[in-house]
């Protein structure tokens, strides 16, 4: 059997193979109350759903039959299985262990989580199915669980925390790495950047919006997205740009010029102005040039209009 044939058999094998679950759930000591309740989610919620959305095989840690260590089954099992449903109610360190384990590699998952449940951060950026604990409740969950389950199942490319982590990393020590300022991973980092700013400064206006949000009374742990927006301001004005100090003695009518030179010019775009002992501004260069050309255009620019007064260009 050559190569293309041997690929073609294990794709085939793949489609033929039973899909199976793996509930990540908590436990608790029998006729606890975290088990009658995660019991209660299993088998009147979770094993439908699945068997609906067409699973053969649904296991949980605490219904296994099999002999031999528990613990390795468990790993294999968040580890091989088609889809994992993970409970997150009450924050059992065993789930979010088994999470981990999915997350790092990168399977289909998808998690619920009783309402009132307070995430850690880590993971509260994800979508999380909140359901109450109640009739109207399981009709819900049970609704969604089928949306997000076919979403999951569909996505070949699932985002998780560990993903990101990883991900950035990648992308810090590609940029270390190399001293070509034209290199493409910088250009993705600056789009990283802007899409986040972007997101916060969102955040920050509706914030804004809200006349009974009284910002005195947060510090900077319980609102972290302020001084996330502090350090991205920061961070992108270092990417792709050059600063230009004037005197304060130079004209406004001139200065009025210059910005509108940087307007026409397509390769320019002043980010940011200021005015304390000297007018400042933060230009950004475009991706197709250099900063050396940046520094260039601007130094022509004034050395055409014959500008007498000093400036500093870094």
């Amino acid at each position: 059997m050559d190569k293309q044939e041997s690929i073609l058999s294990d794709d085939e094998n793949k489609e033929d193979s039973p899909k199976t679950c793996f509930v990540i759930t908590p436990i608790g000591n029998e006729n606890s109350d975290i088990r009658r309740k995660a019991d209660g989610v299993i088998d009147e919620i979770i094993f439908p759903v699945m068997q609906q959305l067409g699973f053969e095989e649904i296991d949980v840690a605490h219904r296994m039959d099999s002999a031999g260590s528990i613990t390795s089954q468990v790993i294999n099992k968040t580890l091989d299985s088609t889809l994992c449903i993970c409970n997150l109610t009450a924050l059992n360190p065993n789930v979010m262990y088994e999470l981990a384990i999915r997350h790092a590699c990168r399977k289909p998952v998808v998690c619920i989580a009783e309402e009132g449940t307070i995430l850690p951060f880590d993971i509260s950026e994800d979508r999380i199915i909140f359901y109450k604990n109640d009739f109207m409740g399981a009709r819900d969950l049970k609704k969604e669980l089928i949306a997000k389950s076919k979403a999951a199942l569909d996505d070949e490319l699932p985002d998780n925390p560990i993903y990101r982590a990883a991900r950035t990393e990648k992308l810090i020590n590609i940029v270390k790495e190399s001293n070509d300022e034209n290199n493409d991973s910088i250009s993705v980092l600056v789009d990283l950047f802007s899409d986040l700013e972007g997101k916060v400064d969102m955040i920050f206006r509706k914030l804004e919006n809200k006349s009974d949000v009284n910002f005195s009374r947060f510090s900077s742990a319980q609102m972290p997205f302020m001084y996330t927006k502090r350090k991205l301001d920061r961070t992108l004005e270092n990417f792709r740009t050059i600063r230009v100090r004037f005197s304060t003695k130079t004209e406004l009518d001139w200065m009025s010029v210059f910005e509108d030179m940087c307007v026409k010019n397509e390769k320019l775009e002043i980010i940011k102005k200021s005015k304390d002992d000297y007018f400042e501004y933060t230009i950004r260069y475009s991706d197709e040039c250099s900063k050396q050309f940046a520094i260039n255009e601007v130094s022509r620019f004034i050395k055409d209009h014959k500008l007498n007064i000093p400036y500093h260009i870094d």
